[in-house]
């Protein structure tokens, strides 16, 4: 298990300056290499912050630095523009104000017009020129933004209708299922996005699947690999953002039936815990990682209240 303690330093090191600049920016991670300024990460601690402390003194500063980036188009990084990157930091800009119980901005709406018009034409680069990375499809992972989709809906941005449509069909429909032989070798972090959104999209027997397959490659330490691949030889590197979203799914599909998964991979995510502030990225790296320490705290949390899908991050 994340100790009690651990997860208070997890929390106070998310919202320290080794994450949170003055200016608002958000790290990706801090270590060895150092990491870059990251609007993902930032759209990720707006959404966790506006569940916590919707008040606190950096969340206007990153919520205006994030609504920049939007209006410019530099939801990305190294220069390319990303639409699940502009989902993430759109999700939270609309839950920062609903917690405050503000309206959107117009910068709001202007991404969300721009979201939808992105996933109607499956597009997964908005601007620059598109990366050779995984990233830079239009692949089962876009599902994840039907969760910002539903929050475009909740506030009646724009209509989400024909976006969620391109959105189920482009991702593999009913068809859906990362977990079979032919998809591999499989990214895991990337199935997971996958499974969630699936969730979202209220795709219950693709989840069920999902779950089972998370648990069938979960390592004996309680961790889950970076990527799977049978033919290979299975098992690789752990990473603490796979660990975190298997808990998370194994939650969200029965909490019960995946008790003990779950508390092995909290067992793993507890040795990952650094004792400078942060979850390192994996068993074979030492950078402190942001989206993965917020995975790690939401998957602790999930753990023992149950999932909320209006709260995934």
């Amino acid at each position: 298990m994340i100790e009690p303690r651990s997860l208070d330093a997890l929390q106070t090191w998310l919202v320290g300056p080794e994450v949170v600049d003055v200016d608002g920016a958000v790290w990706s991670w801090r270590g060895v290499p150092d990491g870059f300024h990251y609007p993902e990460a930032a759209g990720l601690w707006l959404s966790w912050i506006a569940a916590v402390a919707p008040m606190h003194p950096r969340s206007t500063s990153v919520a205006t630095r994030l609504e920049r980036a939007i209006e410019h188009g530099e939801v990305g990084r190294d220069r390319v523009g990303y639409a699940f990157d502009l989902g993430v930091a759109l999700c939270g800009l609309l839950r920062l104000a609903r917690a405050r119980d503000e309206s959107p901005s117009a910068i709001c709406h202007q991404g969300a017009s721009r979201l939808v018009t992105a996933i109607v034409e499956r597009r997964a680069v908005t601007s620059g020129v598109a990366p050779d990375r995984w990233s830079a499809s239009f692949g089962s992972h876009q599902r994840k933004l039907a969760v910002t989709l539903d929050h475009i809906e909740d506030v009646d941005l724009v209509d989400t209708h024909a976006a969620r449509a391109s959105l189920w069909t482009a991702t593999g429909a009913d068809r859906l299922d990362v977990t079979q032989p032919e998809a591999e070798p499989v990214y895991v972090h990337a199935a997971a996005y996958a499974l969630e959104g699936s969730w979202a999209m209220g795709a219950m027997d693709t989840l069920a699947r999902g779950a089972s397959w998370l648990a069938e490659i979960q390592r004996t330490d309680g961790g889950v690999p970076a990527s799977w691949d049978r033919r290979a030889g299975g098992h690789g590197p752990a990473r603490a953002d796979a660990t975190a979203q298997a808990i998370r799914l194994w939650c969200a599909s029965d909490r019960r039936r995946w008790a003990s998964a779950i508390d092995r991979g909290l067992g793993f995510l507890g040795t990952l815990v650094d004792p400078q502030g942060g979850v390192r990225y994996g068993d074979d790296c030492e950078h402190r990682n942001v989206w993965c320490s917020l995975f790690a705290v939401q998957a602790a949390q999930f753990a023992e209240q149950g999932a909320e899908l209006e709260a995934l991050l």
